[in-house]
């Protein structure tokens, strides 16, 4: 089992991720950092302010709130 969730570690990198978030609203489904908890919520990237990091910023799209996640607890982006 641990080597299904590092397989999953880097589904997406930083460039992919701001790619299908940018300017599109997306169901992300990412593991939290705290817990074994997954958390499913729509957000997206209005703007380009990020080239690169371990984070991406992300607007909730529902709380209207920004957010980090990170990059490598990213197990799906789903454009809705």
């Amino acid at each position: 089992m641990v080597v299904e969730f590092q397989s999953n570690l880097m589904k997406y990198n930083f460039k992919e991720a701001q790619k299908l978030l940018h300017q599109n609203k997306c169901e992300v489904t990412f593991q939290s950092l705290t817990s074994d908890k997954i958390h499913k919520e729509i957000y997206t990237v209005p703007k380009l302010i990020q080239s690169a990091g371990d984070k991406i910023l992300v607007l909730n799209v529902k709380s209207d709130k920004w957010e980090d996640v990170e990059i490598n607890t990213i197990q799906d982006i789903r454009p809705i």
